[in-house]
């Protein structure tokens, strides 16, 4: 699992990548977590990472578990603040020799400051 939290997330999000394709090893599943504190940042890192958009002349071809799982549920992944969550700041991303069976939030606390965010969970099954 490679994990990083720089302030551009865009271009962490293309070092992280590149990172994950040194490493490479079929036999062994990638997963990538995000996460952000400003509002905004894992947009443009979740374009890249899923190959919407270009950065450096690449793409990425990770699949963001919250849509395969949720597809664009009422609630869409929101994980920041945790006291009332509106915000989609934290994702993890895989390849596809994974099957997320499931994704979920826990953490959401009304009335009480436990954590900035909510926990983003996910269940794979490896094929």
């Amino acid at each position: 699992m490679l994990t990083q939290k720089p302030a551009d997330k865009t271009n962490a999000a293309f070092h992280i990548w590149e990172k994950a394709q040194s490493e490479f090893d079929a036999n062994v599943p990638q997963i990538i977590t995000l996460t952000s504190q400003i509002e905004g940042e894992s947009d443009a890192a979740t374009d890249f990472l899923t190959g919407k958009s270009e950065l450096h002349e690449t793409r990425g071809e990770f699949l963001d578990v919250w849509k395969e799982v949720n597809g664009d549920d009422e609630f869409e992944g929101y994980t920041h603040p945790s006291w009332e969550p509106k915000n989609r700041q934290d994702r993890i991303f895989y390849r596809e020799d994974l099957k997320p069976v499931r994704a979920d939030i826990s953490g959401h606390c009304e009335n009480v400051i436990a954590s900035c965010s909510c926990f983003l969970y996910v269940d794979f099954e490896i094929m």
